[in-house]
């Protein structure tokens, strides 16, 4: 009987931590949709370091729209708190999440089509700094743009 009782005790204390976890992705989803991107950022950055849910293309698709929307936000309160390689962590992430899904699962062809959307971004960013005479960050948006698109021609005429 004591036997039984410790298994499910241990059963329960482990499952309460996978529960926690996934816990931790809805409450980033959530955080996002209402526009609360620090507080999702801080969910998704537990999520992707737990050993149950960093395998897991949902994870780290999430972890990318957030970068993103973070990178895009016009909000001075959250521009502070971005990071100056969002769009780099959101392509990344999209990144990780077509290599963790299925061939054609929802989060590999979800996160193709984000990484395509990050291009412009970078690319304006680039000749932005290229113009403000900021050219060691100029080469380094050029460089992210190249990786993302190598076929494209334009970025070569900048660099």
């Amino acid at each position: 009987m004591k036997h039984i009782v410790l298994a499910l005790a241990a059963s329960l204390t482990i499952g309460g931590t996978v529960l926690a976890q996934t816990a931790a992705v809805t409450n980033a989803f959530m955080y996002r949709k209402d526009g609360k991107l620090e507080q999702a950022r801080t969910e998704i950055d537990k999520a992707i370091t737990h050993e149950k849910t960093m395998g897991n293309a949902k994870t780290w698709y999430f972890r990318g729209e957030i970068y993103e929307d973070m990178a895009a936000s016009n909000k001075p309160e959250i521009q502070q708190k971005t990071p100056s390689n969002a769009l780099k962590i959101a392509y990344d992430s999209y990144k990780k999440a077509v290599e963790l899904d299925k061939k054609g699962g929802e989060y590999a062809t979800k996160g193709k089509a984000r990484m395509q959307n990050i291009y412009p971004p970078v690319f304006n960013k680039a000749v932005k700094n290229l113009e403000a005479k900021k050219y060691d960050e100029a080469i380094e948006a050029f460089e992210f743009a190249k990786e993302m698109r190598p076929a494209d021609t334009v970025v070569y005429l900048y660099t």
